[in-house]
């Protein structure tokens, strides 16, 4: 290994602590040499601000202007990512893949949304603020299409107004018309065989003994506008389109059978129940409209014992049996087109529309 003899500083800089200096190896042949940099200085500034190919269409830029502090990168000529010293820091133009998952997290209040896709379109065609497919060609316990946990964690002791798993809105500002505007659609499709397929399944998880209400689905129909007159305003509507399929039991609406697993179970069980209407000028707990067969085939069904008038059954022991409670009111006027039966101290009465009052049955 050569011995250095000897060194010349050629220059120095106090203010970087930058020097270059000649270091000799032999006495005798100053061609014997190697120009360095003494150990410690900070590197020196490069004049280069691009790095292009042949063709000079794809290119990293570190200073398209004077000290703007970003990195460009380009490819066919169309700039693709830049990277700023500002927010937005990261800038993709066109599509992004990634060969593994998206991790994000907001640090701070001010940066909250662990992922935010903000965009406006002036098109013609359909656009997706998100969209996601996962293909399942393996066999695995799960596909989720979105998978999402909002955690309030055990040790936080603030009340907290609200908590949702799932929050959107479709808003509508415009002065066209949209023919169908849904906060949120869901379908279940495919031809494959499947046990059960539901296309809205929202089961409740853990109870609480502190809170008032538990509840698998609660839909609430909200009208903020100033006063206007509309054809229907529906909380809840079931509606089945449907053909070329031989369906056993059709049904809109069904109220299936509880399991209660340990416990004493609850007092009261409902299929369904309508609370007290307060407002409205008609006031119909429910209103069957009926159907175009006029057949022995068509109309409602009741099974078990049917109470009216009372919340208290007053069956006598009976089984698949009519149960009417004396009137609150004994009516006084006679009814159009009809007549009105009512239990009036135990006995069973007809008021008829000539105002005629038969008594049908004794107490």
């Amino acid at each position: 290994m050569p011995t250095i003899t000897r060194g010349t500083i050629k220059s120095y800089a106090s203010g970087t602590h930058r020097a270059s200096a000649v270091i000799f190896f032999t006495d005798d042949n100053p061609a014997d040499a190697v120009v360095a940099g003494i150990h410690g200085a900070l590197p020196a500034a490069s004049s280069a601000t691009t790095l292009i190919d042949a063709d000079a269409d794809t290119w990293v830029k570190v200073e398209a202007s004077a000290d703007e502090d970003r990195i460009r990168f380009a490819t066919a000529g169309v700039e693709r990512y830049l990277i700023d010293n500002a927010e937005p820091v990261h800038t993709f133009t066109g599509r992004a893949k990634f060969s593994d998952g998206i991790s994000s997290k907001g640090a701070t209040a001010s940066t909250a949304t662990g992922y935010l896709a903000d965009w406006t379109e002036s098109g013609s065609g359909g656009y997706n603020g998100a969209s996601l497919t996962v293909r399942s060609v393996g066999a695995p316990s799960s596909v989720n299409g979105v998978v999402g946990d909002a955690q309030v964690v055990s040790g936080n002791t603030n009340a907290i107004a609200l908590v949702q798993g799932l929050n959107f809105r479709a808003t509508h500002n415009g002065t066209g018309v949209v023919t169908n505007q849904y906060g949120c659609s869901a379908s279940a499709q495919g031809a494959g065989p499947a046990t059960n397929r539901f296309t809205f399944y929202a089961p409740v998880g853990t109870m609480i003994a502190t809170a008032t209400l538990h509840s698998a689905f609660h839909a609430r129909l909200t009208h903020t506008t100033p006063t206007i007159t509309v054809p229907e305003y529906s909380l809840f509507r079931s509606q089945i389109e449907g053909g070329r399929a031989t369906v056993t039991d059709l049904m809109n609406f069904i109220a299936g059978d509880n399991t209660w697993i340990l416990g004493g179970g609850p007092v009261s069980l409902y299929g369904f129940r309508c609370k007290e209407l307060t407002i409205g000028t008609n006031q119909r707990p429910f209103q069957d409209e009926g159907c175009t067969i006029t057949s022995d085939t068509s109309g409602n069904r009741f099974n078990s014992n049917t109470q009216f008038a009372s919340l208290t059954g007053a069956f006598g022991s009976g089984d698949g049996v009519i149960g009417i409670a004396n009137a609150r009111t004994v009516p006084t006027t006679n009814p159009a087109g009809g007549g009105v039966l009512y239990a009036q101290a135990g006995a069973l009465k007809w008021r008829g529309s000539a105002g005629t009052i038969t008594v049908i049955a004794a107490a």
